[in-house]
């Protein structure tokens, strides 16, 4: 196909929340469309976000998306249309129980997701409000989550605490100096995001471009937050929507529009058709 052999990039990957939907929580019908007409030229696409397998899929596909899907950052990569698990990078049973426990000392509140479920210890504002905008309900142990881990004896996908951005962030370099065996970022300045060091969203594109047989250098990758760093580093081209974080606009090649005008469309329309 001769459109294709013209593309300088082949696969489009993008974050999902605060870039590809509006603040509205909503896609554009024209952000739909190009993104349609990227993969009738041949071109690929994938979604890369934080969020929960169970979260991100009601939304891509009610949205009518399909193919690859890369959730929990980088921890867990499926087939968004079969729900088949194509690779899992979990935090190993021993590593989650020692932040766990740390994370409880400190006071923390923090959630677990197992076999893709969202865990807490307790119900709280903090639960509610997520379990509201994934549109999840959470499973409520009454123990503390290092004893559940133990119990349950299953690696842990990812951890997310949450509470005072100041005291979240203070955490994210403070914690990332000392347990090396972890990635602590974040996507919402009131969010620490605990992942396996390898379950990163550079590590899990790297795996995705040689799954679909892509060179890295021929993929772009957009983003707003820290935890999309290491793709926008990784990538071909790595590009900062206009409502990113500053970090992740110091260290992108080039910074297109919000992700409220349309910014995955643009993108698409300048490095793809």
């Amino acid at each position: 196909m001769w459109y294709t052999l013209k593309m300088k990039y082949e696969l489009l990957v993008t974050d999902f929340d605060d870039t590809l939907i509006r603040d509205n929580r909503t896609i554009g019908p024209d952000v739909l469309d190009s993104i349609k007409l990227l993969i009738d030229r041949g071109g690929k696409f994938a979604i890369c976000t934080g969020r929960m397998f169970r979260s991100i899929r009601k939304e891509a596909l009610r949205a009518g998306l399909e193919g690859t899907i890369i959730c929990y950052q980088g921890a867990l990569i499926s087939d968004l249309t079969s729900g088949e698990t194509l690779h899992h990078t979990p935090m190993p049973v021993v590593n989650a129980v020692k932040i766990a426990r740390i994370l409880e000392e400190c006071g923390i509140y923090f959630q677990i997701y197992i076999d893709d479920t969202l865990t807490v210890a307790k119900r709280t504002e903090y639960t509610e409000a997520y379990e509201k905008i994934c549109d999840v309900t959470a499973k409520i142990t009454g123990i503390p989550l290092s004893e559940y881990i133990i119990g349950t004896d299953k690696p842990v996908t990812k951890m997310i605490a949450m509470g005072d951005p100041e005291k979240m962030q203070k955490y994210i370099t403070e914690f990332g100096g000392k347990y090396p065996e972890f990635l602590f970022n974040c996507s919402k300045p009131y969010f620490m995001e605990i992942i396996d060091k390898k379950a990163s969203k550079g590590e899990a594109l790297r795996w995705l471009c040689k799954y679909l047989g892509t060179d890295i250098a021929k993929c772009a990758a957009v983003g707003d937050s820290l935890n999309d760093l290491p793709m926008i580093e990784a990538a071909g081209l790595g590009i900062a929507v206009a409502n990113a974080m500053p970090v992740l606009k110091e260290k992108a090649d080039i910074i297109t529009v919000s992700n409220n005008d349309g910014a995955i469309k643009k993108i698409i329309e300048e490095y793809f058709l």
